[in-house]
């Protein structure tokens, strides 16, 4: 019988009854319940010599960062991911692996041009403006720090106006060497090899 991980308690009561009354199915309660432990059918594998590839253990599926960092430094393929109490919970195979690592760059990316991971398609214009507003704010206080500097200087501009024409210069060469910061992270992030 096929039983979920989910009611495994329940459908292993019920083949326990089956057994009591001599009916017999094809997979004994015992063993199915063995199988839902992953980590004792492993360690009953590894008895009888049927290895498993070489393995990271993870305590939390939500540290995928570390994970990520901890798979690429043993260079395995294959993370478990155990309970506190040791019990394994499941394991992340490779094309999840890959999958995780494309979430976290992509993550990465967009907190670098200033755009939240919640961001979708689909957000509503009050939603962008939440998001944005404190970006907003902080390029509105930046501007006005800007101009308080450039009017304790209001005399000098006054006497050498000339001066007055770099001030535009001055603040598109800013813009454009955060845009240089950003192009620079971005084809970094790009060049990395694939082992």
């Amino acid at each position: 019988p096929r039983i979920g991980a989910s009611v495994t308690f329940y459908g292993l009561a019920v083949l326990r009854q089956f057994e009591m009354q001599g009916v017999f199915p094809l997979n004994e309660s015992v063993a199915i319940g063995r199988s839902r432990d992953k980590l004792r059918s492993t360690q009953l594998l590894a008895r009888d010599g049927i290895g498993l590839p070489v393995t990271t253990f993870a305590h939390d599926p939500k540290q995928t960062e570390e994970v990520l960092k901890l798979a690429e430094a043993r260079d395995e393929g294959i993370i478990a991911v155990i309970n506190a109490d040791g019990v394994l919970l499941g394991v992340i195979a490779p094309r999840e692996l890959t999958e995780i690592a494309r979430r976290e760059a992509e993550e990465d990316m967009l907190l670098m041009s200033g755009v939240s991971p919640d961001s979708t398609a689909f957000d509503s214009p009050v939603q962008i403006l939440r998001r944005r507003l404190p970006w907003l704010a902080t390029g509105l206080i930046g501007s006005a720090v800007a101009a308080m500097v450039i009017g304790g200087f209001e005399e000098t501009l006054a006497a050498a106006a000339i001066l007055a024409s770099f001030i535009p210069v001055v603040m598109a060469t800013a813009g454009n060497a955060g845009m240089q910061a950003a192009s620079v992270s971005l084809q970094e992030i790009a060049s990395v090899p694939e082992d």
